[in-house]
């Protein structure tokens, strides 16, 4: 079929959508040779594996489907070099499958505007190419579901996969909205504990080195004169033969933030595979002990301890 006379490629009536639904995140596919002739509906379904209700809930969401830069049907036929970019829900239960969870999260505190929770090490925090029904963000959509409550889900901030902790899930959209202003503003304090390679001598210290995104490298990070501010403190609460456990802190919280910093003084983290010498069986050894919040609406000082995981424990017990 000549590529310039697909109907599917050309004319086209969507029902038009609120600019309340429109996506606040894409997601972009490159299509290659092997994909060419897919419809749409087609490549969603085996190459992202996505569920015939995620398809639909995007064919009714404004740039849900977009073919080089032009919205399109799920019918729309696929050539390689195509770029595919597909808007994803960041909030709201609709948008996100309960998956297969049989069991809630760890909660550290709930009330009718905050669910603070514990997320385990190995787990994906929201949905991502790959990650569509089995993340943090979906075992909070379960437990809603399993209360019959039908609450937004706002994520403030997060964590990486391997990284174990707090997290914060705002059930409303002024409540996200106050949070955020909060975390921008620094009055939302966490602290972190970490496991790094060798001996550091000195009780306290801090790492100010600039972080960008590392082109060669995907998924990394790097420090560049150019890239954006970060700060890390840090201070020594137990020296190991080949070993130190630290408490941290962080100004910014940029992107791998703490495994770069400390890689950069020359102190990986233990088992962390982008930074150190860990795989990617490994868990980086580092968790999100405790955070300081004001409660949005009760400007309550509350104050959140998430407990260290087996692994954790188990390691500082042989240092």
């Amino acid at each position: 079929m000549d590529k310039g006379t697909n109907e599917n490629i050309r004319g086209l009536n969507k029902p038009k959508a609120s600019l309340n639904d429109r996506p606040v995140r894409i997601v972009r596919y490159d299509i290659k040779k092997e994909d060419e002739g897919m419809t749409v509906r087609e490549y969603l379904n085996t190459r992202v594996r996505f569920s015939n209700r995620q398809i639909s809930s995007l064919k009714f969401r404004a740039d849900g489907i977009v073919v080089n830069g032009r919205t399109r049907r799920v019918t729309c036929i696929l050539y390689e070099g195509d770029v595919l970019e597909i808007g994803l829900k960041d909030a709201g239960n609709e948008y996100l499958e309960p998956g297969d969870f049989t069991e809630p999260p760890e909660i550290l505190f709930e009330d009718s505007d905050l669910l603070i929770v514990n997320k385990p090490q190995g787990m994906v925090c929201h949905p991502s190419p790959g990650h569509y029904s089995d993340t943090l963000a979906n075992q909070v959509a379960y437990y809603a579901k399993s209360k019959n409550e039908n609450w937004t889900i706002r994520l403030i901030g997060r964590l990486d996969s391997d990284t174990s902790g707090i997290l914060v899930f705002a059930k409303n959209s002024e409540t996200s909205a106050l949070l955020t202003k909060q975390r921008e503003e620094g009055d939302m304090e966490k602290t972190y504990i970490a496991l790094c390679e060798g001996v550091i001598e000195n009780k306290n210290g801090y790492v100010d080195a600039r972080i960008k995104r590392d082109e060669d490298n995907l998924g990394k990070m790097k420090i560049a004169e150019d890239g954006k501010d970060a700060v890390t403190y840090y201070e020594v609460i137990k020296r190991g033969r080949d070993s130190t456990l630290l408490n941290i802190r962080i100004k910014h919280g940029r992107t791998h933030q703490i495994r770069i910093h400390m890689a950069h003084i020359g102190h990986p983290l233990i088992n962390d595979p982008f930074y150190g010498r860990g795989t990617k069986d490994d868990h980086t050894m580092l968790h999100a002990k405790t955070m300081k919040i004001c409660h949005p609406f009760t400007k309550e000082n509350m104050f959140i301890e998430a407990p260290l995981p087996d692994i954790m424990k188990e390691y500082i017990l042989r240092m």
